[in-house]
């Protein structure tokens, strides 16, 4: 799936058994390649949780404020995946306001 950042297009893979070195993950950024890998093994709420993590991270690194630490970069996506799971009528009407026509 591809999904667009600002001016980039970032790839997202699932991945089995996602590590850096000896760390586990359940996801991670590589903007050098502008693809975000997913563990294949994460629930859908995880798996969209994950993705909304990453999202902040390339949000953050394409703004200039690299210093957001993993703590705020994780309320960050569990606030957005609330507001956005409990404001639907909210989102569908703000998206057809985006929607190209």
């Amino acid at each position: 799936m591809k999904i667009k950042l600002g001016g980039i297009y970032y790839t997202v893979c699932k991945v089995l058994d996602l590590h850096d070195g000896e760390q586990k993950l359940d996801g991670q950024l590589k903007h050098s390649e502008a693809s975000i890998y997913l563990d294949s093994v994460l629930c859908p709420q995880a798996e969209i949780q994950t993705t909304l993590h990453e999202i902040v991270h390339v949000i953050t690194a394409q703004n200039g404020r690299q210093d957001m630490g993993e703590d705020a970069v994780d309320a960050m996506a569990f606030g957005l995946m609330g507001f956005l799971r409990d404001n639907p009528r909210l989102v569908k009407r703000w998206m057809d306001i985006l929607a190209v026509k």
